[in-house]
C-alpha cells in the first residue's frame, strides 16, 4: 500500500517542497528491509532507525517488512533531519493507521528522538514562506520553531511536542491550535546592554563617527594603538592579520550585498547585507604616529603591514577614523559623556527619516543610506554651490576615486538625516571628508 505526505528541504535560505511517499510490500520478512530512495544523504538515510524507535516508544510495533521511501523529486539532494516527521505518517497511513487515506494540504516537518519526542529543525521560516507560495494551508512543525514560522501570514502553523501528537492531529483535527503571532511586537522588542556609551572616556570623534555608520548602515574601519581592558578601548579584530585573499572576497558583498557559494552539484546566493566594522593598529607595532609610544616599525614593514588591505577594499568602507589612545584628562574627567539610550534615540530618528524617504520614492529593497546606488545618490543628495566647491577642493586636493566620492556623499546624507536637515549642508559635506582622510593618510 502507497501513502503520501508533504514535507520541504532548504537550500541556503530557499525552500522546495518534498513530496515523501511510502511503500509497503505486506510481506514480512526475517530482516529490516527499510530503504530510502530519492538522493538522501546521510542524516536522511539514518532516519530509519529514528523512525522504528519512535514508533515502537509509542506503542506502534511494525513487523518486519519491506519499506521504501521515495522523497521526490528524486534529482534533488535530500539534505537534513527534518524528513523524519512524515516517514512514521506515511508508514502508519499505508498500513491504515491513519482516518485519513491522504492529508493532501499539509506539510510535516521535524526530527524525531527515539521516545517519539519532535526536535526542533533549521529553515522553518522559508520553509513557510514557501508553503504559503504553494498555498499549502497547514504546517506542522516542532513547538521550539512555531513562533518563527508563524512570522508569515497565511499559512496556520501548528506547534507540536511529539509525534502523538501528530498522530492525533491528523485523524482528529482536535487538540492543537494554530500558533498565533504577533511580528510587530517580536520587532518593537527593546534590547538592554550591560556596556554603555557614557562608559567610554574620550574618543569623541570615534563615538561619533560611530553614530553616523549605525545611522546610514556605514562600514567603518578604526585604526590606532592597542587598546587596554583598563579605562580604554579594547580591539579584537586586527584587520591586515587576515589573510590578503580572504579580504579580497569582500568585496563582491560590500558592494553588492549578496555572496555565491559554489558547492559540487549547486550555486547558492545568500543575502549578505551588512554594516562592516573593522578595527586595526596602524602598523605592526601599533604606535605609528603615537604622541606618546615610541614606533619601531620600519618603513618597509609598515608598507606590508597596510599592503594587505587593497585600495578597492578600502575604497568600499564609508568611513575611515584614527582613534588615538585616550589621554590622563579625558580617563579622569568628572564630566559625564552621552550615555547610549541618547544616541540610539538619534540613530532611530535618522532610521525612520531613510525608511519614509526611500519608502515614498518606491525604491524596492534600500532602506538606508549606505545601499543607495549611484542614481539614488543623484535623486537623494543633491548639493548647494557651497558643497559642490568644498567636494570638488577634496576630491582634486585628495585625489579620491569617484566610489570614495559617492561614499562621501552617502555619509554627508546620513549627517544631516542625524540633524533632521532635508538639504545637505556644508558642514555635512566637511564631516563626511573628514572620515574619508585616513586612506590618503596611510595609503599615499
Amino acid at each position: 500500500m502507497l501513502y503520501k505526505t508533504l514535507s520541504a528541504a532548504v537550500y541556503g535560505i530557499d525552500a522546495n517542497i518534498i513530496e515523501v511517499e511510502v511503500d509497503i510490500s505486506g510481506i514480512k520478512t526475517n530482516e529490516d528491509h527499510f530503504h530510502t530512495v530519492g538522493l538522501p544523504d546521510a542524516a536522511v538515510r539514518e532516519s530509519r532507525d529514528r523512525v522504528r524507535a519512535a514508533l515502537k516508544n509509542c506503542g506502534y510495533d511494525i513487523p518486519l517488512t519491506h519499506i521504501t521511501i521515495n522523497l521526490a523529486p528524486a534529482d534533488i539532494r535530500k539534505e537534513g533531519s527534518g524528513f523524519d516527521l512524515p516517514m512514521p505518517l506515511g508508514i502508519l497511513g499505508a498500513y491504515g493507521g491513519l482516518s485519513k487515506k491522504e492529508v493532501p494540504n499539509c506539510l510535516f516537518v521535524g526530527e524525531l528522538s527515539l521516545d517519539g519526542g519532535v526536535r526542533a529543525v533549521r529553515g522553518a521560516l522559508p520553509i513557510a514562506i514557501e508553503a504559503r507560495a504553494r498555498k499549502i494551508a497547514a504546517l506542522v512543525v516542532p513547538e521550539l520553531n512555531a513562533r518563527e514560522a508563524a512570522m508569515v501570514s497565511g499559512v496556520d502553523v501548528y506547534p507540536v511536542r511529539s509525534l502523538l501528537d501528530v498522530i492525533r492531529f491528523v485523524n482528529t483535527g482536535n487538540g492543537i491550535l494554530p500558533m498565533k503571532v504577533d511580528s510587530d511586537s517580536l520587532l518593537d522588542e527593546a534590547q538592554y546592554y550591560a556596556v554603555d556609551f557614557k562608559d567610554v572616556r574620550g574618543q569623541q570623534t570615534a563615538k561619533r563617527a560611530l553614530e553616523v555608520a549605525c545611522a546610514g548602515g556605514h562600514n567603518i574601519l578604526m585604526i590606532g594603538p592597542p587598546g587596554s581592558a583598563h579605562n580604554g578601548v579594547l580591539f579584537l579584530d586586527e584587520l591586515p592579520e587576515f589573510p590578503r585573499n580572504v579580504l579580497e572576497v569582500m568585496r563582491q558583498p560590500l558592494e553588492d550585498g549578496t555572496v555565491c557559494i559554489a558547492r559540487a552539484a549547486m550555486s547558492l546566493t545568500f543575502p549578505a547585507r551588512f554594516m562592516l566594522a573593522a578595527a586595526m593598529n596602524p602598523c605592526p607595532c601599533g604606535y605609528f604616529n603615537d604622541r606618546t609610544r615610541e614606533c619601531h616599525c620600519t618603513p618597509a614593514m609598515i608598507q606590508r603591514y597596510m599592503s594587505k588591505i587593497s585600495g578597492p577594499l578600502l575604497d568600499r568602507i564609508d568611513i575611515h577614523i584614527d582613534v588615538p589612545a585616550v589621554n590622563y584628562k579625558e580617563m579622569r574627567s568628572s564630566s559625564e559623556p552621552e550615555n547610549s539610550a541618547s544616541i540610539r534615540q538619534r540613530v532611530i530618528l535618522a532610521r525612520e527619516i531613510q525608511l519614509k524617504r526611500f519608502s515614498s520614492a518606491q525604491r524596492a529593497n534600500i532602506y538606508s543610506n549606505a545601499q543607495m546606488a549611484p542614481r539614488h545618490i543623484r535623486q537623494f543628495c543633491e548639493l548647494l554651490p557651497d558643497c559642490e566647491r568644498l567636494l570638488e577642493r577634496a576630491m582634486t586636493q585628495q585625489g579620491l576615486t569617484a566610489r570614495a566620492h559617492d561614499r562621501i556623499l552617502k555619509v554627508a546624507r546620513t549627517v544631516a538625516d542625524l540633524e533632521a536637515s532635508d538639504q545637505i549642508a556644508p558642514k555635512h559635506v566637511a564631516e563626511a571628508i573628514q572620515y574619508r582622510t585616513l586612506d590618503r593618510t596611510f595609503w599615499a
